[in-house]
């Protein structure tokens, strides 16, 4: 084998001295662009179609990691997240961005101003990502839950060079400091959910509507925003942006510092508070309450016509009848 490889060596050695060769090779350097870049080109133009892109992350193996730019930022994505990272690598634009410029917009008509960002289930980056490369100089706190999208927002707020703004917490959030059972699914980091007990019944019966394969079960702790170190003070000018598949409600009961009426960015799903919750529109009502109690005024469903309710006892069950109880969900923006 060793002498196989010293003729190898010694015969690539006497090529490269020769002319012919070094001309050959000098002339491939030379032209090199002019033979490559007519494919890239192509390749460019073929990319544009959305088309292509669906069917070419249909093509790419699993557990692949890609780096994508888009319009706010560059995003370490992996193949294996067929929800998030599949809408960023097919629409080349960070998930959730429409929203989050909607909300900026609609920030400014209603004369809010924000200088802090909190994020609980951040996943891999996208709404934090894009609210800091747009606002200058909003910082942020990004809250991630499960390990493995937290490994890809640490790389993200890397990339795009946000460290010095942006911190990034490993913790799921709740009412109250306690034990509960963390479950993660197959290829859908975003639907990772929380339950407070461990009943297969209940985990079942939520996978099997949203069409999930469990991937793992642990027994986790959860703590308060209240009582995370990194969360700045809560105030006025605080945007808590929430998207924790129904366990919003209990985040924002453990706020203590909602009294000082933080704008508040929340998901509500119909659908599934009517299969999880053993009373729903007692849960809807409390969920109401604790708006009422600490003096909000306007809601506003970010939808096309981006309807303002008023807060008052009802009015969540009427953006839950307005989103309807199918398998819609709905974003509010309330302050």
């Amino acid at each position: 084998m060793g002498q196989k490889m010293n003729k190898s060596i010694n015969l690539f050695d006497s090529l490269k001295k020769k002319r012919s060769v070094q001309l050959i090779f000098s002339y491939f350097l030379k032209y090199i662009d002019v033979i490559f870049i007519p494919f890239q080109i192509i390749l460019k133009q073929v990319s544009s179609f959305k088309i292509f892109r669906i069917i070419m992350f249909r093509l790419l193996p699993l557990d692949k990691e890609i780096l994508v730019s888009t319009t706010y930022g560059k995003y370490l994505i992996n193949t294996n997240d067929r929800i998030i990272s599949k809408k960023i690598f097919i629409n080349q634009e960070p998930y959730e961005s429409k929203k989050v410029l909607e909300v900026l917009r609609l920030l400014k008509e209603n004369n809010l101003a924000i200088s802090n960002l909190v994020e609980v289930g951040a996943n891999i980056g996208s709404v934090t990502i894009t609210f800091l490369l747009f606002d200058k100089k909003l910082t942020a706190t990004a809250i991630e839950g499960n390990i493995y999208s937290k490994s890809y927002l640490d790389a993200n707020i890397y990339i795009n060079n946000l460290t010095q703004r942006c911190k990034s917490v490993m913790s799921l959030i709740g009412e109250s400091t306690k034990d509960v059972f963390f479950v993660t699914f197959q290829g859908e980091s975003g639907n990772s959910m929380v339950f407070d007990t461990l009943n297969k019944n209940s985990i079942e019966k939520y996978s099997k509507k949203m069409n999930l394969n469990i991937k793992n079960i642990e027994k986790r702790k959860v703590s308060t925003l209240t009582e995370l170190d990194e969360i700045p003070i809560i105030n006025r000018r605080t945007l808590i942006w929430l998207d924790i598949e129904g366990y919003e409600y209990f985040v924002l009961n453990g706020v203590k510092d909602l009294t000082a009426k933080p704008i508040i960015v929340f998901e509500i799903n119909p659908a599934l508070v009517s299969s999880t919750q053993k009373s729903p529109n007692l849960f809807i009502k409390n969920f109401e309450d604790l708006f009422i109690k600490y003096s909000y005024s306007n809601a506003i469903l970010l939808n096309k016509r981006c309807n303002n309710f008023k807060v008052r006892s009802g009015f969540l069950n009427d953006i839950c009848n307005e989103i309807s109880y199918s398998n819609a969900h709905g974003d509010i923006l309330i302050y």
